[in-house]
């Protein structure tokens, strides 16, 4: 038994556990079904496959009481704040004031309260907003302070005011508003909605209104406003004022409104509410709870943050909108947490969502938008995904056991071997969008069919060939993949031609790195230089088949032939070696032939992705005869280079090898340094020639 298994044989079903610590324990498995966990902490806890159905989760009583306290006096705070600065206005538009200091003071307070309230409403309250504010606030200070000095110096100063106060403004309704929102979500009601405005204005009134003086006595405030005291004159700097405050409870109701919708542009205060309401709630933080259950859970107040949350099941949970997670959470999205919730996404749109991980079991997703949305790991057993569109999906590890997706479009969906396909309900599904290329063509599939060909394709690796193939380049290359995975077994099973493209279809096994093997081949397939290799090959094998016995080959010719009285060569072939004598020269006696006869003596290298001096030179070699602007002066200089190398090169760590090596080396790199018109061997060389010379220890 797990010695961190904390009280495994208890149940805690409708049992009162408000407050408790369960920091950091195994409960895996338990019930704990309608209890109530409010206030409790699991963080770091241990909780598969916890039942916490029909539990009561969120912030105790007097935690509440507190959240209440505190929201309700910021919103008094905010709303006082917002009704100074409403006031505040008006003193930059009275006569005596744009008498004495000019009227661009209260222009550009008017600008830059604008500039705020758009870029608030356009970008969000997000931090690039802030930013561009700053930056705002910062030219509309320049301007108006440069044209204030060449009135008044001292207006300069005033300009600074206004600019400040005007987003001080901006800012206190925001500000209000997000707040007013939190002393929603914790009061439960409408109340708050209206109280910070109605501070505000009254607030407001007190200072543009002369004959009323305002104070916080309620007697003192009933009183005035009942009164024939309580007047509103309409002067110039009133209306400026009755003005600012108008706007500026419109933006505070517009910042609600959204930060209450969920608007992304005002995430940043979303996040705010959602972590001022946990305060003191339920504690999740860092908890496994993979495979969890919330069914019909209230949760409105707990945190998530950072905890594991695949396969929960959230259905009919309450409260999740106002439960604390990170940014990356798939419940961020409103529209996949009501899937969550509800468990109904018919016709719906969850085209790019984050639904790794999720709990859909049994959803109905019939006609759904899935396309570029993430899978992984999430289950769908049972769902109704009749006619939804599947394109490009990530399904890697998901689980559709027993899924309908009769009619569904699965064009480039990503499956693996983990992807489950037993016993999904399907007759028919769509490789194209528009309902195009039908599977099967025609009539529907028999039960299993579908699981079966899906299944094939998941062992399987397509090899794609948009421009041609060279059949001898392919038969190397697949031959050497083959080698570098000799765990897999490799078998090409399908081959398909269509509107130009060839596809080679490969068998793997089911464990086999797809990837790997994928980019092994796509590496190593170059027809440009294979078939050269291949011929090579053919001609060492061929001298490796005979390399155990001398022999002599006699080969004579007509006397006539080619003018020659005398046309008899002999080639000696012993261990590898091969001698020419006679008249004229054989096709391997030239230098290309030397220098490959003299590398194949070279030992091979015994780690497969380290190439040691044999396959360097082999490379080098390759890069010189392949390079089209060499002339053929300079490729047999350099070969021969290549070839006195290949001759030291059998005992690199021999002293005399090295003394031998290194001004071959030092010739072959001023050589190279001076092929300017030869860019691709030269950008080889300098690749290739410093690992040669590393070998010999130089």
């Amino acid at each position: 038994m797990n010695k961190n298994r904390f009280m495994l044989d208890t149940s805690y079903k409708n049992a009162d556990l408000r407050g408790q610590n369960f920091k950091g324990k195994n409960l895996s498995g338990l019930d704990f079904t309608g209890t109530d966990i409010r206030g409790t902490n699991f963080s770091n806890a241990i909780l598969k496959g916890v039942n916490f159905s029909q539990a009561k989760a969120g912030v105790q009583l007097q935690w509440r009481s507190i959240q209440f306290l505190l929201a309700f006096i910021v919103t008094i705070l905010t709303g006082t704040l917002s009704g100074l600065n409403s006031s505040f206005t008006t003193y930059f538009f009275k006569p005596g004031f744009i008498q004495e200091y000019t009227v661009f003071p209260g222009i550009a307070l008017l600008v830059m309260f604008v500039t705020v309230v758009l870029i608030i409403v356009l970008i969000g309250f997000t931090f690039e907003a802030f930013i561009i504010i700053s930056i705002a606030g910062a030219i509309a200070f320049a301007t108006a302070g440069t044209v204030a000095f060449a009135v008044a110096g001292v207006v300069a100063g005033v300009v600074a005011v206004a600019i400040a106060g005007s987003i001080a403004v901006a800012f206190s309704f925001t500000i209000g508003g997000a707040f007013t929102v939190a002393f929603n979500f914790v009061a439960a009601s409408f109340t708050a909605v209206f109280l910070s405005f109605v501070v505000a204005a009254f607030v407001s009134a007190g200072f543009f209104s002369p004959n009323f003086n305002f104070t916080f006595k309620s007697v003192d405030f009933i009183f005035a406003i009942t009164s024939n005291s309580f007047k509103f004159n309409f002067t110039f700097d009133n209306v400026i004022a009755f003005i600012f405050a108008i706007a500026s409870n419109g933006l505070g109701i517009y910042v609600l409104r959204r930060s209450w919708e969920e608007d992304k542009k005002f995430s940043l205060l979303q996040t705010i509410i959602t972590g001022f309401g946990a305060i003191g709630g339920t504690n999740f933080e860092n908890a496994d709870l993979t495979d969890a259950d919330f069914t019909k859970a209230t949760l409105k107040g707990c945190s998530f943050f950072k905890a594991d949350l695949t396969r929960i099941c959230w259905d009919d949970a309450k409260g999740l909108r106002f439960a604390k997670v990170e940014e990356t959470s798939i419940l961020v999205n409103p529209a996949v947490r009501e899937l969550l919730i509800t468990r109904k996404g018919r016709k719906q749109s969850y085209r790019n969502a984050n639904l790794r991980g999720a709990n859909l079991n049994g959803v109905n997703l019939e006609q759904a938008d899935l396309r570029q949305s993430d899978l992984s790991n999430a289950t769908l057993r049972t769902a109704n995904l009749t006619s939804a569109n599947l394109t490009e999906v990530m399904a890697v590890g998901t689980d559709f056991t027993g899924a309908c997706l009769t009619g569904a479009c699965l064009e480039s969906w990503n499956i693996d071997s983990n992807t489950k396909l037993r016993e999904v309900n399907c007759k028919f599904v769509y490789l194209k969008n528009g309902e195009l290329e039908r599977r099967p063509s025609s009539g529907n599939f028999l039960p299993g069919d579908f699981s079966k060909l899906f299944e094939e394709v998941l062992n399987t690796i397509d090899l794609i060939f948009r421009e041609g193939i060279d059949w001898i380049a392919f038969i190397d290359t697949f031959k050497k993949v083959q080698v570098k995975n000799q765990e897999t077994e490799l078998t090409v099973k399908k081959i398909e031609s269509k509107d130009g493209i060839l596809v080679i279809r490969v068998s793997v096994s089911d464990d086999a790195n797809k990837e790997k093997i994928q980019s092994d081949f796509n590496k190593g397939y170059n027809p440009e230089y294979t078939t050269v290799n291949i011929l090579k090959d053919i001609v060492f094998s061929l001298l490796e088949k005979v390399s155990s016995k001398q022999i002599s080959i006699q080969i004579d010719n007509n006397t006539n032939m080619m003018n020659s009285k005398d046309s008899s060569r002999t080639v000696n072939i012993s261990d590898s070696n091969v001698n020419a004598s006679g008249a004229g020269t054989l096709s391997l006696a030239n230098i290309s032939g030397i220098v490959a006869n003299t590398i194949n003596q070279l030992p091979s290298t015994s780690e497969p992705h380290k190439p040691g001096i044999k396959e360097l030179l082999e490379q080098l070699k390759t890069a010189i005869e392949s390079e089209l602007n060499l002339n053929d002066k300079d490729r047999d200089k350099a070969l021969k280079y290549i070839n006195n190398i290949a001759e030291v090169g059998k005992n690199p760590q021999d002293k005399s090898a090295q003394e031998k090596a290194e001004p071959i080396i030092d010739a072959l790199k001023g050589m190279f340094a001076g092929l300017t018109n030869a860019a691709n061997l030269v950008k080889a060389g300098e690749t290739l020639i410093p690992l040669i010379a590393k070998i010999f220890g130089l």
